[in-house]
């Protein structure tokens, strides 16, 4: 390896997910750490919008590609020797990795992030395995970093991925539950056990004046997610959370603060218009506050940390609240609230499925974490700084696989 380590990213959806956003902030530190000679790349879905935001940011990365790359213009005489000259030496790779293959090539570890790319949470994880299976091929290593992995169905689904995963040189895995599921797919060698990169994201007073509630009474964090719509749960989503912010405010005379996460035009993306559409449907607006949207994932972090309590279904909206060591209750949607809940508090009591709520079982989970606020925080005042050795024990990881062998041992 060269003593400039060149490190392209790949996985990434784009900072209008402030959770992204946290994982590349704090992946391109944990990198910059280990690797201070290092070049780092960024791919993304959202490149151009990415661009502008790294750089008014200052974070230190090189570079910005799109994720999907044009081909030449069809028809065209350069059109024609890419089309044979893909169905003749590379038949496997998509249209894009066959694009791409100059940067695989340029790159010395191409590490996917995103933290759970690979499960079926949205759809075929293919992709994303076939990307890194491109990777392989034109010499780099391959990294699945942070992430929840699986479970996969069916059955024939999980013995092809578990090919897949037996051929990358490094898998962290950000939860017990996903070491647990690799190790029944016969996946050790090559994995290893941190958590979330998002852990060590900084909290920073937003640049502009936002509310974060009234001086008496408490503050309650609600993170609205608009990816319920995909799971055919909005309406249910949105009564229980309308019965226990009604709660909240009348019997403890509270202020609530609605957190966007995700903020884009596409229906599933847009939490700021649920959290609006949520303000108008409380009976008292005088005590709700909505976040603006335009706030970073360093000063969500901030606002979320200034809450007594916090309730959210965005995976990092909770990682940002836990890791602040307030007390949570996550909206559980797939295996990693459970599992991030597991690790951190030892019992996943402050879970709620998306599926199975109603606003009277919200209120009473609600009530279940404000009767055992102090040993919630006790527990958090211990586990979350050893996530943050772990999140940060990643990058010594990274560095082991480029010094030795291409399997990372325990």
């Amino acid at each position: 390896m060269p003593l400039k380590t060149r490190f392209l990213l790949v996985g990434h959806g784009g900072f209008y997910n402030r959770g992204c956003e946290a994982i590349v902030r704090c992946t391109v530190d944990i990198i910059r750490r280990a690797f201070p000679d290092s070049s780092i790349v960024l791919s993304s879905y959202d490149a151009e919008a990415d661009d502008v935001k790294i750089r008014e940011g200052g974070i230190p990365i090189d570079g910005v590609l799109p994720a999907h790359l044009h081909a030449a213009p069809k028809p065209s005489v350069r059109w024609a020797w890419q089309a044979a000259h893909r169905r003749l030496l590379w038949p496997n790779l998509t249209k894009n990795d066959y694009l791409y293959r100059r940067h695989y090539k340029q790159a010395d570890v191409v590490v996917s992030i995103g933290g759970d790319n690979f499960s079926d949470d949205y759809g075929s994880p293919e992709g994303f395995f076939r990307t890194l299976d491109a990777a392989k091929r034109c010499g780099a290593r391959t990294v699945i970093w942070g992430a929840s992995i699986g479970p996969f169905s069916p059955p024939e689904a999980e013995r092809k991925w578990g090919k897949y995963l037996a051929q990358v040189d490094l898998i962290t895995a950000r939860e017990d539950k996903t070491v647990e599921y690799l190790a029944g797919l016969g996946i050790t060698e090559n994995v290893q056990r941190v958590c979330d990169p998002a852990f060590l994201l900084p909290a920073i007073e937003p640049r502009i004046a936002v509310s974060l509630g009234g001086t008496k009474g408490m503050t309650v964090g609600v993170g609205m997610s608009a990816l319920m719509d995909r799971y055919g749960a909005m309406q249910q989503y949105l009564d229980a959370h309308v019965g226990l912010i009604n709660h909240i405010t009348s019997k403890y005379d509270a202020d609530i603060v609605l957190v966007p996460h995700v903020i884009q035009d596409a229906k599933t993306r847009n939490d700021s218009a649920i959290c609006e559409e949520m303000a108008h449907r409380v009976g008292t607006p005088s005590r709700l506050y909505v976040l603006p949207k335009t706030l970073n994932a360093c000063e969500l972090k901030y606002c979320i940390a200034k809450c007594d309590y916090f309730v959210g279904a965005r995976t990092h909206s909770t990682i940002a609240s836990l890791s602040s060591l307030v007390p949570t209750i996550s909206i559980g949607y797939s295996v990693k609230a459970w599992g991030i809940n597991q690790d951190l508090l030892g019992s996943t009591d402050y879970v709620v499925d998306s599926q199975d709520m109603g606003a009277d079982s919200l209120i009473a989970k609600f009530e279940q974490l404000h009767a055992q606020r102090e040993e919630i925080v006790h527990r958090l005042q211990t586990s979350v700084p050893q996530a943050k050795e772990s999140a940060q024990r990643a990058g010594e990881h990274l560095l082991s696989l480029t010094q030795g062998a291409n399997r990372c041992h325990r």
